[in-house]
């Protein structure tokens, strides 16, 4: 799956369930992060318990490039 994959249900937008199949995680992980306010930037399309949640691709993009620099400099020397 690619982020330009046209099966979310709304066009440009991913699914909880894409986001976690593109960076294999499961999509309870997904959710958690998105409790915790980790993880890619969510939009929520509706109030309260049950709204569906949406991820623009550039938010997931983000994401990975900040987990990139996070791991580039949390590494010392030693490579711990």
């Amino acid at each position: 799956m690619t982020l330009t994959d046209s099966d979310s249900t709304l066009p440009g937008l991913l699914t909880e369930q894409q986001v976690a199949d593109l960076l294999a995680v499961s999509r309870r992980t997904v959710q958690s992060w998105r409790a915790t306010g980790y993880g890619p930037q969510p939009i929520k399309l509706a109030a309260g318990r049950g709204g569906a949640v949406r991820y623009r691709p550039e938010a997931v993009e983000a994401f990975l490039r900040g987990r990139e620099a996070a791991a580039v400099g949390g590494f010392g020397a030693d490579g711990a």
